[in-house]
């Protein structure tokens, strides 16, 4: 972790098993997804100090390159900015 100010309790939480992703088992856990059917995902909940949104879209991107997943066509990644508003997404039934 980039940041020193979280309490020792709060570290080992997040870096343990039932804590956050990192971008890499990010990135496995989406290749799971895509063999499911998944075609769009949206990255969010993404540290404000330990990432950058950036960062983790490119990780995702790259493994599912690396996988032969075509971009665009067979999957569509976007991001949820914790600061700014991003795409406009409608939700069918």
């Amino acid at each position: 972790m980039r940041n020193d100010h979280y309490s020792s309790y709060l570290k080992k939480r997040i870096l343990g098993n039932k804590g956050h992703l990192s971008n890499d088992s990010c990135a496995q856990a989406l290749l799971q997804l895509v063999d499911t059917g998944v075609h769009n995902v949206i990255l969010g909940h993404l540290s404000g100090e330990n990432n950058t949104p950036e960062l983790a879209l490119r990780t995702s991107e790259q493994t599912a390159l690396q996988q032969g997943i075509r971009l665009g066509e067979e999957l569509f990644l976007d991001l949820a900015y914790r600061d700014k508003v991003g795409s406009v997404y409608t939700l069918e039934a």
